[in-house]
Formats: structure tokens, C-alpha cells, sequence
């Protein structure tokens, strides 16, 4: 069962980055898979945490960060998915023709490697849940309005296609800055695990 680690925050505290890990490591030793885009710092930490299970890195460039999808088989790039799925994804992408407007190929990726992360590389094997860490209310799968992004115009959140794809499919979004969300992320967990035997 596939789940997606998200969130583009690029300095994250130590204690958070533990907690992730954490999280991540206890969900691989239950049986899930981590999906994530190497985006940020929260996706690092979702990564490491996971080593040893199952997890997927799907970057939206060949060269993204310091990942490189030449040297694992867990992390692929979006530029090297082929032809059908890339025109699969952009006719999938959530955010309407009006906000796809792009200045470069990489914010053009960025959106587009959304829908990848929630359906999977191959398009068939969607995640069953959402974890981020979004201590502002402008990062929230919360503040992201009916077009995908924050109700503030001046700020675009990189993850905004991914929660608009989410909310959309009902796929349900965990913040872990949230108590009561973490006490549900849980109950999730537990629940989909029994369910899932």
C-alpha cells in the first residue's frame, strides 16, 4: 500500500526531521510503501527514514537536487517516464489550463510529476494516503482553494497541484503540525492495516 511523503519546506528543525523519519521507518516495518518527489526537506526525511522498505522517488528532472535517477532504481524521473504517461499526466494535471502557465520546463515538471506521485509512475497504483508537514497556513491542504493554490496570490505552493490532485480524489492529507491530525494519521494507519490483510 503506496502512501505519499510531501511537503516543500526547505529547512525543517532536527526534531522534525526525526519525527518524519520516525514515522517513515514505522511505516515501512508495517508494510507500506513511500512514494515522495525529493523536493524538500520533509521528503528527505521521508526518505531516509523508509531505507530499507519500499519507497519511490519520483523526481521532476533528471537532475533534481542532490538525487540523480541514473543511480538507483527507487528513484526515477518524470523527464524518463514514457511518452503516454507524461501525456497522461498533463491531461490529468489538477490545476486548470488558466494556471498552467510556465516561464520554464521545470516549473512545467514540477506540477506535472504531481500526478505521477499520487497515481504512480505506471499511472495504476494511486497512494491511499497523504503525510506532510506544513507548519503554515499557507502550505495546508487546508488553504489551498478551489484552483489548487493559496487564497494568498503572492505565494504558489510547488506541492499545490499535489494537494488539489488529493482533495480531489478524496485521498485523505495528514499534517503533522496538526495534533489531531496526527492522532488520525494513527488511526489510519491501524485501521488501513486490518483492512488491508
Amino acid at each position: 500500500m503506496w502512501y505519499l511523503g510531501v511537503g516543500s519546506i526547505r529547512q525543517l528543525p532536527e526534531s522534525s526531521k526525526d519525527l518524519i523519519a520516525d514515522l517513515a521507518r514505522c511505516l515501512s516495518k508495517s508494510g507500506f510503501s513511500l512514494r515522495t518527489g525529493g523536493r524538500g526537506e520533509v521528503d528527505d526525511a521521508f526518505w531516509h527514514g523508509a531505507d530499507g522498505g519500499i519507497r519511490q522517488m519520483i523526481l521532476p528532472i533528471r537532475h533534481f537536487r542532490q538525487y540523480e535517477s541514473m543511480i538507483s532504481p527507487e528513484i526515477i524521473s518524470y523527464d524518463n517516464l514514457p511518452n503516454d504517461i507524461q501525456s497522461a499526466a498533463i491531461r490529468e494535471c489538477a490545476l486548470p489550463a488558466s494556471r498552467r502557465k510556465y516561464h520554464s520546463k521545470l516549473k512545467r515538471a514540477m506540477d506535472d510529476v504531481c500526478v505521477p506521485l499520487v497515481m504512480g509512475a505506471n499511472m495504476k497504483a494511486p497512494v491511499r494516503f497523504a503525510i506532510t508537514y506544513a507548519p503554515g497556513p499557507l502550505h495546508t491542504p487546508e488553504s489551498i482553494n478551489e484552483i489548487g493554490v493559496s487564497d494568498d496570490p503572492i505565494y504558489i505552493t510547488p506541492d499545490a497541484a499535489a494537494f488539489y490532485l488529493l482533495k480531489k480524489m478524496r485521498i485523505p492529507v495528514f499534517n503533522l503540525t496538526n495534533e489531531e491530525h496526527v492522532s488520525r494519521i494513527i488511526n489510519y494507519i491501524n485501521t488501513s492495516k486490518k483492512t488491508a490483510v
